[in-house]
């Protein structure tokens, strides 16, 4: 099973974010990044982590 992991870490680092500072901008703890978003497969979940991290490196995030 592929999960959304590795484009999300790769995604974090492309922008210049470590896996622990996407969870702060979601707005939730490690283990809940990880059971949530990581490794899940599904690309709404995805789309919201990716659509965060560009509203945060853009500034529009509040």
């Amino acid at each position: 099973m592929i999960t959304n992991a590795q484009r999300i870490k790769e995604y974090a680092a492309e922008n210049g974010l470590k896996i622990y500072e996407v969870g702060n901008i979601l707005g939730v703890g490690h283990s809940s990044l990880y059971s949530t978003y990581m490794h899940s497969t599904d690309e709404t979940k995805l789309k919201y982590v990716l659509d965060a991290i560009d509203s945060y490196v853009k500034g529009d995030a509040e």
